[in-house]
C-alpha cells in the first residue's frame, strides 16, 4: 500500500485486508516499511497496533531518516485484536510504502511494546544491560571491527527463556565509514 504524504504528528490507520495468501486474522504482520522525507530536517517513523488514531504510540521509533533519503524497515506488527488495525506516525511530512512480506499464524507473542536490549552510546541503557541483565553493565563504547560480541536476548523483558527465534531491529549509529553488522546465533 502507498499512503499519501503523512502530515507530521498525525497518526494514519489501516486494516489488512485478507487476501494475496493472507488469512483474515493473522497472529502477527511482516512488513516492508520504506519512507521518504521531504521535510529538510531528520525525523522519526512510528508503525504500532492500533484500534483507533488516538491509540498510544511505542516509545521506540520503527525508522529513523534523513531529509530526502529513502529508508526501509522490516516490521512485525501484532494487527489490534478487535479491529486489525495498524497505524503510522511521522514526524515529519513523508511519503510511505508498506509492502505486506508475510504473516505468523501462529507461534508469535508480539511483546506489548518494541523494549530496548542494548545501547552503546554512553549513559543509554538496555534490558540486558541492567544489573539484572545478562551483560549486567552499561556497554558505553562503540563494538570493535572484527571482534564478537555474545548477548544473551532471553529472558529479558518478556522474551520467553527458550524462544524458537527472536526478532530483532538492529540500528547502527555514528559509525565513521562504510560497513556491516552480522547477526548470528
Amino acid at each position: 500500500d502507498y499512503f499519501d504524504l503523512l502530515s507530521p504528528g498525525i497518526p494514519t490507520r489501516f486494516v489488512l485486508a485478507p487476501g494475496e495468501g493472507i488469512p483474515a486474522d493473522p497472529a502477527g504482520l511482516a512488513l516492508n516499511v520504506a519512507v521518504l522525507a521531504i521535510d529538510r530536517d531528520n525525523g522519526v517513523l512510528h508503525v504500532w497496533p492500533c484500534a483507533s488514531v488516538g491509540t498510544p504510540k511505542p516509545l521506540l521509533a520503527t525508522i529513523f531518516f534523513r531529509p530526502f533519503k529513502a529508508v526501509a524497515n522490516n516490521v512485525v506488527v501484532d494487527p489490534d485484536d478487535a479491529t486489525g488495525g495498524v497505524c503510522l506516525e511521522s514526524s515529519k511530512s513523508a511519503h510511505v510504502i508498506v509492502d505486506t512480506t508475510g504473516y505468523f499464524d501462529g507461534g508469535f507473542e508480539a511483546l506489548p511494546a518494541p523494549v530496548r536490549l542494548l545501547d552503546t552510546r554512553p549513559e543509554l541503557l538496555g534490558v540486558i544491560e541492567e544489573p539484572s541483565g545478562s551483560v549486567g553493565t552499561d556497554l558505553d563504547m562503540p563494538l570493535q571491527p572484527g571482534v564478537p560480541s555474545r548477548f544473551v536476548v532471553a529472558p529479558a523483558a518478556g522474551i520467553p527463556a527458550d524462544p524458537s527465534g527472536v526478532l530483532l531491529n538492529v540500528t547502527v549509529t555514528g559509525a565513521f565509514q562504510n560497513g556491516f553488522v552480522r547477526l548470528w546465533p
